[in-house]
């Protein structure tokens, strides 16, 4: 039987006695409140997921089973709709997956504490330059070159523009493809006047093994990965295409296809960005299945091998391009909350003997 309850509803309340709001602790009111928005996104996820595969609906005895979990796994019901929606997407539920609003709650303080967050406008001094395709970098209205010397504005088309048709001008508060503006000449220098913070990026020849899917945005592969114990490795990986008409990939519009981890094997399926599964592009018509990322394990020995030198991060999300001649390149390496819910309820759970899903439990826990 479908289920429709949902935590803090009176029919919630009434199914599951132990859960009805008299009984909410004060950490229970806070995870409500920051957690709403989250969860109200979780909620629709899954009712676009059930309502396209409606065996994969959530019947009462296991929402009853996660709430449970959820309850005394992680110490609030309002952790479960995450795992609900992870249950409909995967197919079933499995036990040390980590709910997005507990990842954002006490995953990333305690594992990117020392730096939440890392601007994407020093990325390419943290890590191999030669493997970002940043041309320059913009700090309240003032460009700078890569070794930091001030570009005058009547200089901007000149020394950014003079091997590049456009470039892409990425603010620092960027997320999901929201803050990425393609510029050209006639537009790249007011960009740059009114920008606070941010890193302008050639564009690149991707891989026609994957441009073919989409040619219009440039498709990235996000790769995980996690240090422990002077330790990096791989954890989950997809690649993002592009659709409609977007020239860059946003993740309001995006198509995500898992990879394996160990061949690079796309999925027979893709997900569009309500969760809903297709087995093609939905723009193009070309089939996952049988396809391959082009050098998808040179591209994990270069995550892991980046991040060893970046310990103090935890897990870091990598936006890699496949190019067709430059090889392997980074968009930018993602620290602070960078999305695991996708990868989570697809490989995970991706921080498993870690212990992160026992974080709530600490007594300097942040809720």
């Amino acid at each position: 039987m479908r289920s429709n309850l949902h935590p803090g509803t009176g029919l919630f309340d009434r199914t599951c006695h132990r859960f009805a709001r008299k009984f909410w602790t004060p950490t229970d009111r806070r995870i409500e409140r920051l957690s709403r928005r989250s969860n109200s996104k979780a909620a629709s996820i899954r009712t676009a997921i059930e309502t396209a595969r409606p065996d994969r609906a959530l019947d009462r005895v296991t929402v009853k089973m996660i709430r449970e979990y959820a309850a005394d796994t992680l110490g609030s019901v309002f952790f479960s709709p995450w795992l609900e929606t992870y249950t409909a997407h995967r197919g079933t539920f499995v036990e040390g997956w980590i709910p997005d609003n507990y990842h954002r709650f006490y995953v990333v303080p305690h594992a990117n504490a020392a730096l939440n967050g890392l601007p994407s406008a020093i990325n390419g001094k943290l890590f191999s330059q030669d493997r970002f395709p940043d041309l320059a970098y913009v700090f309240y209205g003032q460009a700078y070159g890569l070794d930091g010397t001030p570009i005058a504005a009547d200089d901007i088309n000149g020394k950014i523009l003079s091997e590049h048709p456009f470039v892409y001008l990425k603010k620092t508060q960027s997320s999901q493809g929201r803050g990425v503006l393609r510029c050209d000449r006639n537009t790249l220098a007011q960009e740059i006047a009114t920008c606070t913070g941010g890193i302008i990026q050639r564009p690149l020849t991707i891989h026609p093994d994957l441009s073919m899917v989409f040619p219009h945005a440039t498709p990235t592969l996000r790769i995980t990965t996690v240090h422990i114990a002077e330790k990096s490795r791989v954890v989950a990986a997809y690649m993002r295409f592009g659709s409609g008409e977007d020239g860059h990939v946003k993740s309001e519009s995006h198509v995500r296809v898992n990879v394996a981890l160990d061949t690079g094997v796309l999925g027979e399926e893709g997900y569009l960005a309500n969760w809903t599964p297709v087995s093609g592009h939905p723009d193009t018509m070309v089939e996952f299945k049988g396809r391959s990322v082009p050098s998808f394990l040179e591209a994990c020995d270069l995550c892991r091998t980046e991040h060893a030198h970046f310990p103090s991060s935890r897990y870091m999300g990598w936006d890699v391009a496949v190019t067709e001649d430059e090889g392997i390149m980074f968009f930018e390496a993602n620290t602070g909350h960078a999305d695991i819910k996708f990868s989570e309820a697809s490989h995970g759970p991706i921080f498993a003997g870690l212990g992160w899903d026992k974080l709530h439990l600490q007594d300097h826990a942040p809720i």
